[in-house]
């Protein structure tokens, strides 16, 4: 969860619902700032009971350096439609094909980023496309054999026409944050199936699952959300303490009543659904680390729900660039923004345009 959260769309920034493939998302799209030669575009995916407002802070530092920034709320995030009560829907499958219509919709190739539950959703986006494309039938094989008869004169049929898909585009930054490791992209992508993405950062988002502690919080959580409705769930959270201390929303300038909103906003079955996914995701670094592009990993100094050790090993294995948030915990785009957006601006221009 993120602190500091605000609920306003910053200056030039526009809230609306981007259509895609797989169906509507809310979201928030900062366009780049006046003046200012455009970069690139990035995609920022929320973590566990988040929303696309998590990143509200750091989109005037990043458009004042070049990049178009959409934030976006999950299937059954806040102001997201999706199931109540079918957790089949929030399947970590099918929250990634629903990263890739995003990006689709929002103009690829972007740069990834995910915070928390957003990392590892973004992470199965990434693999997802670069799995091998499934083959496609033989349609010779798929016929049935013609039947018997004489001779005769025939003409043959034209073939079946193909088939087309298309696809549908501020102050300044001087904060401090910690020198990054030496940096070595991976490979770029093959020519042949170009990726969607430029490059993934992964924001307090680490390798398997959640710590312990966090675990007994989330499994409190989903068992609650088992026989309690959401507003039952919100008044025992709010008696229990601080929010953030029991598995609920953190508190911030948006205010109680709307944190408040957005949990009443977000699906009880996407909470059950990604809750039990931090609880049991499989370590897939050695997977994505095959997956030909540029990594980062950012985190605060400190991180109860991924460790900050285990954060600094998984960079090793990705080859990633790593970089920590001085005065950041686990929301280091909400506790430090100015740093946090240098950090990734700093990354992104490390990449590059796309040749």
């Amino acid at each position: 969860m993120s602190r500091h959260v605000t609920f306003a769309p910053p200056p030039g920034a526009s809230a609306y619902i981007l259509p895609t493939a797989r169906g509507e998302f809310a979201v928030v799209d900062s366009p780049v700032a006046d003046g200012v030669e455009p970069k690139g575009v990035a995609l920022f995916l929320p973590g566990f009971t988040g929303s696309k407002e998590d990143f509200t802070l750091v989109h005037a530092p990043l458009a004042a350096r070049g990049y178009r920034t959409v934030a976006v709320d999950g299937r059954g995030q806040f102001e997201s439609d999706g199931p109540a009560d079918d957790e089949s829907a929030y399947a970590q499958g099918e929250l990634a094909r629903d990263v890739l219509a995003q990006a689709a919709a929002v103009g690829t190739p972007l740069h990834l980023v995910g915070h928390s539950l957003g990392g590892q959703i973004a992470r199965a986006a990434v693999l997802l496309a670069a799995s091998p494309p499934l083959p496609l039938p033989d349609p010779a094989s798929s016929l049935p054999a013609p039947p018997s008869r004489a001779p005769t004169s025939s003409t043959p049929s034209p073939p079946p026409p193909g088939l087309t898909s298309p696809t549908p585009s501020r102050p300044s930054l001087s904060p401090t944050s910690s020198e990054p490791a030496p940096f070595s992209p991976n490979p770029a992508p093959s020519p042949s199936r170009p990726l969607p993405f430029r490059s993934l950062t992964l924001i307090a988002s680490g390798p398997a699952e959640i710590s312990g502690p966090q675990q007994q919080r989330v499994k409190l959580l989903r068992d609650a959300l088992e026989v309690m409705s959401m507003e039952k769930v919100w008044e025992a959270i709010r008696a229990m303490g601080p929010p953030e201390d029991v598995g609920g929303p953190a508190r911030g300038p948006g205010g109680p009543e709307q944190l408040r909103r957005r949990w009443l906003g977000t699906k009880p079955a996407q909470l059950r659904a990604t809750g039990h996914q931090l609880c049991t995701e499989p370590d897939r670094v050695a997977e994505l680390s095959a997956v030909p592009l540029p990594y980062h990993v950012v985190s605060g100094e400190r991180d109860e729900t991924w460790p900050v050790p285990l954060l600094d090993d998984m960079a090793l294995r990705l080859r990633a660039r790593r970089t920590i948030i001085p005065g950041a915990e686990h929301s280091p785009n909400a506790d430090q923004p100015l740093p946090t957006a240098r950090a990734l601006a700093d990354f992104w221009d490390s990449v590059g345009k796309p040749a």
